[in-house]
């Protein structure tokens, strides 16, 4: 079927200019995205990855500059080569009015790409095929899928809703090349240009050369010979080159983070795809349960993995068997199970199984051809026709409230591991981050609770059982964060924190001598971090080794030079000796106690 053939018949075609259609559609599109997701500007940041990549990161905290751009492109930072996403959150770096980092800024620039990405995946199949309202279903579907929530509100997945424009005008750009229009030749280059900017903000979006090849089948109707074929693959040179260096950086930016898992079985991973698969597409029909991540199964079930594999089987057999008849059937669905590809867990990389960020670009062939399809019961039929608009009437308002109340889940840090809890698996990681979230929020008793429940499940957990120590020390329970931190110590001698946290417990016990020893280790470790030196710097001064404490405070405050604890301790601190003439009293101010956290 050409791009010709695929257009709706004149007919049927609304009464008012195409053009018109257009840009009503794209209007409507991005403001109903955009009130969809109007909760998501009332969300804070959480500590699942947000403070790695925005409010613990040095390099995006003071905005946007030249030595934060230098940064973003030297290299890989949090697992990813991602300098666009970096340079984007330096962009929204703003503070509110009690001078706290705001996250109003984050949210929105999500919001604004995603309905963006909305507009421009209409126009892109508009463009593509000649269709209005199969256009605008598959977009809809695309904005308002609760599966997609996740891509949107989490502000560390900003990769997702920034590298898609990039994608979705990547294949706008390519029609007028591959429709061999004028200056061809720059519209080539320009594809190749956006698609480079993509990989700047995300690797999955190595497949995109694939996904040209399935439009060229269809509807752009250009592999008609072996000839035609040959061009059309040579002519992916260039981009397949660029996938195999995105991909080349992403494995090794992933391996220097240390998240290469090798000691998940390959025949545990290709399990693990054939059920994550089949566990998008029926979360995709039915989208309950949603929460942060799934785990990678402890066991795969024989029957489930046949089962499994038996369906997609099945599914890639219709497609191809329909393939003449509804072109579409084989596009969309080797659009959604190629650009899974990459996150399939083939090469795995930390504890999840599956992820719902992982469906925003794949799910657009499943659309597509739901669209399709819908279109095509439609026809011959009045009833048909109203079947298929009453249902649509229902049912794409109801992913809209959806996706709504998907959102309130992202709120904060406790909300989201909350939900996962009550849904999902009872896992380690889980009990932390919620413990570190209710840390936030200075409920002490239930931190500890679920820093205990954390530990049961894991307790080889290092961080945990600081944090546990550190809480524990605020409630007064220093003897108890002692052996705490006896045990991250075990565990862990060469961990500063580990230390650290040892000396405040030390030191809560009044045992100053042996704190002085733990912090000095600290320092010794990792000298430059500014706490422990500022409170190495703080006891040494309450033992009168004066000289020794301006030392410490010096270095910490080289370290951070704002800091009011260590300079007012470093003012504390007597004149250094002088002729008997020339001396000073000491200072009588009583000293800062010393905190107990990093």
């Amino acid at each position: 079927m050409t791009s010709a053939e695929s257009r709706t018949p004149r007919a049927s075609r609304p009464s008012l200019p195409d053009s018109a259609w257009v840009w009503a559609v794209s209007l409507g599109l991005a403001v109903l995205t955009g009130i969809v997701y109007l909760r998501a500007l009332g969300c804070g940041f959480t500590n699942f990855d947000d403070d790695l990549y925005v409010t613990a990161n040095p390099h995006v905290l003071p905005g946007l500059s030249l030595d934060g751009v230098l940064w973003a492109f030297s290299g890989w930072h949090g697992g990813f080569w991602q300098p666009l996403v970096w340079i984007s959150y330096m962009v929204n770096v703003a503070h509110d009015a009690a001078g706290r980092l705001d996250p109003f800024p984050f949210h929105l620039a999500n919001l604004v790409l995603h309905a963006g990405n909305t507009v421009l995946l209409f126009l892109f199949l508009r463009a593509l095929t000649g269709t209005l309202w199969r256009s605008a279903l598959v977009a809809a579907l695309f904005a308002w899928h609760p599966l997609h929530v996740e891509s949107v509100a989490w502000i560390a997945e900003r990769k997702d809703v920034l590298s898609t424009p990039f994608w979705f005008a990547a294949m706008l750009a390519y029609l007028p090349y591959a429709r061999g229009e004028k200056k061809a030749g720059a519209w080539y280059a320009l594809t190749l240009g956006l698609f480079a900017l993509g990989l700047m903000a995300k690797p999955m979006l190595v497949t995109f050369p694939f996904v040209l090849l399935l439009f060229d089948y269809w509807p752009l109707n250009r592999l008609v010979s072996r000839a035609a074929l040959r061009r059309c693959l040579i002519e992916k040179i260039p981009f397949l080159l660029l996938s195999l260096l995105a991909a080349g950086i992403a494995f090794r930016a992933v391996a220097a983070y240390g998240e290469v898992r090798g000691d998940v079985p390959l025949g545990d991973r290709l399990c693990n795809a054939l059920l994550s698969y089949v566990g998008y597409l029926r979360k995709t029909l039915w989208p309950d349960d949603l929460i942060a991540f799934y785990l990678l199964p402890a066991s795969f079930p024989f029957g489930r993995v046949l089962g499994a594999f038996l369906l997609l089987a099945a599914l890639t057999g219709l497609a191809l068997w329909q393939a003449r008849k509804r072109p579409w059937l084989p596009v969309g669905w080797f659009w959604f199970l190629g650009t899974l590809v990459p996150v399939i867990g083939l090469v795995k990389s930390g504890y999840y199984g599956m992820a719902d960020r992982y469906t925003y670009v794949p799910l657009v062939g499943l659309f597509l051809i739901a669209a399709w399809e819908l279109e095509a019961f439609s026809r011959g039929a009045a009833w048909r026709h109203l079947l298929v608009v009453a249902s649509l009437s229902v049912l794409l308002p109801f992913l809209m409230v959806l996706s709504a109340l998907q959102i309130g889940q992202w709120k904060n840090s406790v909300t989201l591991f909350s939900r996962m809890l009550e849904v999902g698996p009872n896992h380690s990681l889980a009990h932390f981050n919620l413990a570190t979230g209710l840390l936030e929020q200075n409920d002490l008793a239930g931190a500890e609770d679920h820093f205990h429940q954390c530990l049961a499940l894991r307790p080889d957990y290092v961080d945990a059982r600081l944090l546990l120590a550190q809480t524990q020390i605020r409630r007064g329970e220093a003897a108890a964060a002692l052996r705490e931190a006896q045990i991250a110590c075990r565990l862990n001698p060469n961990h500063f924190d580990a230390h650290h946290t040892l000396g405040a417990a030390l030191n809560a016990l009044g045992r100053r001598d042996e704190a002085i020893a733990e912090f000095r280790t600290a320092t010794r470790l990792a000298p430059q971090f500014p706490i422990p030196h500022r409170n190495l710097g703080i006891l040494l001064r309450d033992a009168g080794r004066f000289e020794e404490a301006r030392a410490e405070l010096t270095a910490a405050l080289a370290l951070s030079p704002n800091d009011p604890v260590a300079a007012t301790a470093l003012r504390s601190l007597p004149l250094p000796a002088l002729p008997a003439a020339f001396s000073s009293s000491n200072s009588s101010q009583k000293p800062p106690s010393v905190p107990a956290r990093r």
